[in-house]
């Protein structure tokens, strides 16, 4: 029993882990559209 607990604690981590890993990458290519963004603009003036 304190076992099963234990690996559902564990998937628990993991998906957690995951979701921070997913919301960085989102962050990421945000920060890429900006800065794309940004570039074109310049060019633009």
């Amino acid at each position: 029993y304190a076992r099963q607990q234990q690996y559902e604690q564990q998937l628990l981590k993991q998906q957690q882990y995951e979701q921070q890993l997913l919301q960085q990458q989102q962050y990421h290519q945000q920060l890429q559209q900006q800065q794309y963004q940004q570039q074109y603009e310049q060019q633009l003036q």
